[in-house]
């Protein structure tokens, strides 16, 4: 699993979730480790040849989803499967 924010404050909670057992006493920490950018977020569209990318939660999957395509957004918000959280971040178009 991957999780992506730009909101320092969601980092640490998933941080501290992930590394000390005492936080959660009565749940398993998460299964996150902070890994290196894999390439640049922006929290808002200010940024020449950004795109929104979408994120989406399942509570009866337990997972996120994200994604920049916008068609897909839409089929995705369409499954009832699906909680849609919004633009998560704005991400560098690749090339």
């Amino acid at each position: 699993h991957h999780f992506f924010t730009t909101n320092t404050a969601e980092r640490d909670l998933v941080l501290k979730e992930s590394t000390d057992p005492s936080y959660t006493p009565n749940d398993p920490p998460w299964p996150f480790k902070q890994e290196v950018d894999a390439y640049r977020a922006f929290a808002n569209a200010a940024h020449l040849d950004s795109q929104p990318v979408f994120r989406f939660y399942s509570p009866s999957l337990n997972r996120h989803f994200f994604t920049a395509d916008v068609q897909e957004a839409q089929e995705i918000r369409l499954t009832g499967v699906w909680n849609d959280e919004g633009v998560a971040f704005w991400g560098e178009v690749p090339g």
